[in-house]
């Protein structure tokens, strides 16, 4: 008879944490050296891994906070482009923080830029990312 240890297997969220935790301190430096320079390629690494199973409200309030900080400082004349060359994935991910925005920010500034995203993403014929996004309950930015 075969026992398989599931605990092993199959981690709790919560013990991932300190993965994510690491990892998104790592994507932190990454983006600061990088949006100065090319704020797309620090979109696309801060899209590349984000904390969507992490269960510390921290982590992912961090996360956020470094996605935000990134489509704040990409100029609007830049956002159309810069929403062609994302992938489908990276369009899920970017809806889910731009939902999450919607719901969190206060700076009418700041959602206004977030609404320039969402309709440049939108106009990209991603409205499939937008239904992913709203539906999949599991994953929340």
């Amino acid at each position: 008879m075969i026992v398989i240890n599931m605990p092993m297997l199959c981690p709790t969220l919560a013990s991932l944490n300190p993965v994510y935790a690491t990892r998104v301190a790592e994507c932190q430096q990454k983006v600061k050296q990088l949006v100065r320079s090319d704020p797309f390629a620090a979109l696309q690494a801060a899209l590349a891994d984000p904390p969507l199973l992490c269960t510390d409200k921290s982590v992912k309030a961090t996360h956020f906070e470094t996605v935000s900080s990134i489509l704040m400082a990409i100029k609007d004349k830049s956002i159309e482009e810069a929403a062609k060359k994302l992938t489908v994935d990276e369009i899920d991910v970017l809806f889910k923080y731009l939902y999450h925005g919607f719901e969190v920010l206060t700076d009418q500034k700041d959602c206004g830029q977030f609404l320039k995203w969402h309709n440049a993403l939108s106009a990209s014929g991603n409205r499939g990312s937008i239904v992913r996004c709203l539906t999949d309950r599991r994953l929340r930015a």
